[in-house]
């Protein structure tokens, strides 16, 4: 299950890599300089990453067999997502929006 995940995530990588752009639409955000712009910037960035994650993970849905397969991804899809929330957490510290969500956003 995992190797399907790293092998799709492999793939996606080489496939932009070759052909010189990203798996995904991203804005530049670095040419920016108000906070406001800012935000939107890296949001609209957010959203774009987090629609082709969601895109790889219907895929490799789709590619188990049964559903335990399905649900042992399914679990570690929210493993992946708890390490993710914690990391980023530990990284900047606790942010409103988090608190208000439950989650970042």
């Amino acid at each position: 299950m995992h190797r399907i995940l790293f092998a799709i995530a492999c793939t996606l990588s080489a496939t932009s890599v070759l052909a010189g752009d990203k798996p995904y639409k991203q804005e530049d955000c670095g040419r920016l300089t108000v906070q406001m712009e800012l935000n939107e910037c890296a949001g609209a960035n957010y959203a774009a990453a987090d629609k082709a994650l969601n895109t790889l993970f219907r895929r490799a849905m789709a590619l188990q067999k049964n559903s335990n397969a399905r649900m042992r991804l399914r679990a570690s899809q929210r493993d992946w997502m708890a390490r993710r929330d914690k990391s980023c957490a530990d990284e900047v510290g606790p942010q409103e929006e988090a608190a208000r969500y439950g989650r970042w956003r």
